[in-house]
């Protein structure tokens, strides 16, 4: 059971609402069961998003002769009057997960252009605030802890097409694209998978991928200043009874964001993982937040 956090929203629950055999916990600390219709006003506490997505909702019954009780019900006896914003059109998409883990659509950055954005912390909290007011959000969206930037167009089928490679082939595919580049440069593909015994004797697989290898040439940048992005797919196979293909990055994978970093690469970077069908983003520190396959192509297709 999930129990929603305080917010400030209220609905109201019109007559022939049935509360079947929900058990209700009143005043007295007494737990009826009710089966019968009744007209009630719900005060709800939750945590910036609507509550259709919970199974569960804590609420406080206000009953016309000014008794109140408490009780635990399912989203579906509630009918919602929101005041939730419309997101005004006028821009690229800004994302962010709610409660429940669903991306959804908070605001847009008022410049219409190629550009996708999946937000959290204290800058979901300003695009929100922003379209609450009517207003487009046009503060920096720049690439941090908080904002990661989502490829779209000729750049989005590049890393799909990583992806259908690391499916079909089992071995790791990676790329990468330039400020200015209309499409993306695709990496050579790893290493086959190798079965390994470390010195305690506990068993091991790992599949590998050299960056900015192309064509058999390596050409990783002195100064990666001009660096829009750069990812890898994590291939679907199993070595040694151990399954791979999850989007966790490794401590190799962590180590390979150091180093861009300190070739003056200013972004984040995500690495695919054709298994669980996830995209992790990441920076030098950690993880950032972790979105589903399906959601990372529809933020990319800006719907």
């Amino acid at each position: 059971m999930r129990i929603i956090k305080e917010g400030e929203f209220l609905a109201r629950v019109r007559q022939g609402i049935s509360l079947g055999d929900c058990w209700v916990k009143t005043k007295n600390g007494i737990y009826p069961s009710f089966n019968k219709d009744i007209t009630f006003e719900v005060k709800i506490n939750y945590f910036e998003s609507s509550i259709v997505h919970m199974n569960v909702c804590a609420c406080s019954i206000f009953t016309s002769n000014n008794n109140s009780f408490n009780f635990m019900a399912p989203t579906s006896m509630i009918k919602e009057e929101t005041d939730s914003a419309t997101v005004p059109a006028g821009g690229d998409p800004i994302y962010a997960k709610n409660f429940w883990g669903k991306i959804e659509k908070i605001g847009e950055d008022g410049e219409r252009g190629n550009d996708s954005y999946l937000v959290k912390g204290e800058v979901a909290k300003k695009v929100k605030a922003a379209t609450k007011a009517g207003n487009l959000y046009t503060d920096d969206l720049s690439e941090s802890k908080n904002v990661m930037h989502i490829p779209t167009g000729e750049k989005l089928e590049g890393v799909k097409k990583s992806f259908d490679d690391t499916l079909s082939s089992q071995r790791e595919y990676g790329g990468h694209s330039n400020y200015g580049d209309t499409s993306v440069t695709h990496w050579d593909e790893g290493e086959a998978a190798i079965a390994f015994t470390d010195q305690f004797g506990n068993k091991g697989a790992m599949a590998s991928l050299t960056m900015f290898i192309v064509n058999g040439v390596n050409i990783m940048p002195d100064n990666a200043a001009n660096l829009e992005m750069w990812w890898h797919v994590h291939p679907k196979t199993t070595v040694n009874g151990i399954k791979l293909g999850n989007s966790n990055p490794s401590d190799a994978d962590f180590d390979a964001q150091k180093l861009m970093i300190e070739k003056g690469y200013k972004g984040n970077t995500f690495v695919i993982g054709t298994r669980d069908e996830k995209v992790t983003f990441f920076n030098k520190d950690g993880v950032l937040i972790t979105v589903k396959w399906s959601d990372f192509l529809r933020m990319g297709g800006q719907k």
